[in-house]
Parts: structure tokens; sequence; C-alpha cells
């Protein structure tokens, strides 16, 4: 049994099985569109995290610099013992005594 269809201007005519057969691969067709569009959407969403994630880690590297710097300055001596500690030179040492500190 033939199917008569109107395309454009013209008209053609085509078998059931030809019918089925287009209309199975235009829903074919449909699906790939739309699982593409669905590929599309969940690698934005992928990128966004991706992003964010990124963001999150430049800000504890930033955070965590502030906090080793902080840390470091508590340790260090503070100016005026590293000028008094740089004035204080061993002349000479003998036999574990020191000769000539200041």
């Amino acid at each position: 049994m033939s199917k008569i269809l109107k395309m454009g201007n013209g008209m053609i005519a085509m078998t059931q099985k030809e019918h089925d057969r287009l209309y199975i691969e235009e829903e074919n067709g449909w699906a790939k569109s739309q699982r593409i569009h669905d590929l599309e959407e969940e690698l934005k969403i992928t990128k966004f995290e991706l992003a964010t994630a990124k963001k999150e880690v430049a800000r504890l590297k930033a955070r965590e610099t502030k906090a080793m710097r902080e840390s470091r300055k508590q340790l260090e001596p503070s100016s005026y013992e590293r000028q008094r500690i740089s004035r204080r030179v061993v002349i000479s040492e003998i036999g574990g005594i020191h000769y000539g500190e200041y």
C-alpha cells in the first residue's frame, strides 16, 4: 500500500514501509539532537563546577599563604632583635671561651 505525502509544491508517493523508515529516521535524528543538547547542558554545568572548584582552590591557597605568612612572622625575631643579633660578633673562640663578644 502506498501513501501520498505533500512535500513543498509537489506530491510524492511512497510505500508504508518507506514511510515508517523515514519516520524512524526522523525520530532517531530528534533523539540524537536531544541527546546532543543534553550533553551540551551537562558539559556547561561541568565547566561551571570546574571553574567554581578552581576558584575555591585559589582562595584556599591564598588563605593558606596568609596563615603561613603570619606564622612565619611570629617565629621570626622582630627588626630590633635582628639588629641586636647582627651587632653581636664573636672575634675568636679559644677552648669554648668567647673573646670579643659584643
